[in-house]
């Protein structure tokens, strides 16, 4: 079943184009009208269905025996609205990146502008290849920052000596949600700056920056790696941070464009003719990944019954068939073979392994939920990752699995209670 819907990928230098029912669906009062009908009838039919069946037979019919009921009634009518809406291409927490971002009053976070960069004079190798090819452009985009003093009321943002601080990127496979502080994904910035706060040690990072990356109908891929990459050189050129004082972190997508970013600052230091990121400087102080989608190739979807995109569908509101648009939206103008790289996919049953492919990568831990869709290719990732570390070309790198959790359920922490504490404690510990 998923091998089938696999075969969809988008055309060489073209936009996937949307069938003829989802273009009738996008038209009003049409596109209201259905998405009214969905609503009703997840609430008033899905919702006490499907409760009355778990509690009178939870073992039978809840999607996991040990789950609760709020859980499992929260997964599965949320997983049914995402299913149904994505033919209405409803989106969401999207924010216009053209202005500077309003929050409010007393909220965690403050926006400001990252400056571009210069994609033909700084961009290198087959990133600045694929940007020409893709017609990208770069320009400023906002960003957060989260935690102390984040209104830096005195004006400066400068790293004081020796300070670390949190490099974010968003999840939601690079078609919605953003750094926003009333955004989901806001709940991962404060839950690590909780923890960062806890910390037994006093250099643990204090603040966090939250990049505000175009998304996919905006750029391609190799414009969302130059705006990942003009926050990190905003916060080493304009806010003085060292490079190894740099923790790069994201969920999801944003996991994956961490790890993206990672490979890039390791091969071509940029700032290097400035004397800020030399030759011998660590690209980062460490990784922090969380439920990091690694293979956007999907190649480990194609494994079959005994894959984890089919052994754990039930317990998901993620699905394959958003995997599958999020990845083709990711490559307009591109050819798909990039999806196989390396800078796309860390891991991919369809590439040779190469041996470099984590030396001097950072210290790194990763989190994820044993009933995952990504599980396969994030457990593939950790264990190209120990073959480096173990051989000393690495940093350590650390698994840390809840085992009734799904996809990144640290963004979802009214959903997943107990292990977003749990997570909490031992992020204070690694930090």
């Amino acid at each position: 079943m998923v091998n089938k819907r696999l075969d969809a990928t988008a055309s060489e230098h073209a936009a996937p184009k949307a069938p003829a029912l989802r273009s009738l669906l996008s038209r009003q009062p049409l596109r209201t009208l259905v998405h009214l009908f969905i609503l009703i009838q997840v609430l008033f039919v899905q919702l006490p269905i499907r409760t009355i069946a778990y509690v009178l037979l939870p073992r039978l019919t809840r999607p996991h025996p040990q789950w609760p009921l709020g859980r499992s009634l929260l997964v599965k009518c949320l997983g049914s609205y995402r299913k149904n809406t994505r033919m209405l291409n409803i989106l969401s927490g999207r924010i216009n990146k053209s202005v500077l971002p309003l929050v409010k009053v007393g909220a965690p976070a403050t926006p400001v502008w990252v400056p571009p960069i210069d994609g033909q004079a700084t961009l290198e190798g087959d990133i600045k290849l694929w940007f020409d090819s893709a017609h990208c452009t770069t320009k400023r985009i906002p960003g957060f920052w989260y935690g102390r003093d984040h209104h830096a009321k005195n004006g400066v943002r400068r790293a004081k000596e020796g300070e670390k601080v949190f490099l974010f990127f968003h999840g939601g496979g690079y078609i919605e949600y953003s750094a926003h502080p009333s955004g989901p994904i806001a709940a991962l910035p404060l839950l690590l700056l909780r923890a960062s706060n806890k910390s037994p040690s006093p250099r643990a990072p204090k603040r966090l920056f939250a990049a505000e990356y175009r998304l996919s109908d905006e750029t391609a891929f190799p414009g969302i790696l130059a705006d990942a990459l003009a926050s990190w050189i905003y916060l080493v050129k304009d806010c003085s941070f060292k490079p190894e004082n740099i923790v790069l972190a994201g969920d999801s997508a944003g996991g994956n464009l961490a790890l993206a970013l990672a490979r890039y600052l390791r091969d071509y230091r940029p700032l290097s003719k400035e004397g800020l990121f030399t030759s011998s400087s660590p690209i980062a102080d460490s990784l922090l990944l969380f439920s990091p989608w690694v293979d956007l190739s999907l190649s480990h979807a194609s494994a079959g019954p005994s894959s984890s995109f089919n052994k754990h569908a039930k317990f998901e509101f993620l699905t394959i068939e958003g995997c599958i648009t999020a990845r083709d939206r990711l490559v307009v103008g591109l050819p798909p073979s990039v999806l196989r790289s390396r800078w796309m996919s860390a891991v991919c049953v369809n590439r040779e392994t190469e041996e470099d492919l984590f030396d001097n990568f950072p210290r790194c831990i990763v989190v994820s939920g044993a009933l995952e869709l990504f599980q396969d290719e994030i457990k593939a990732l950790v264990r190209h990752y120990e073959t480096a570390s173990k051989a000393g070309r690495s940093g350590q790198v650390e698994h840390v699995v809840e085992p009734l959790a799904g996809h990144d359920f640290t963004v979802v922490p009214f959903i997943y209670t107990e292990e977003n504490k749990r997570i909490e404690q031992r992020m204070a510990r690694w930090l």
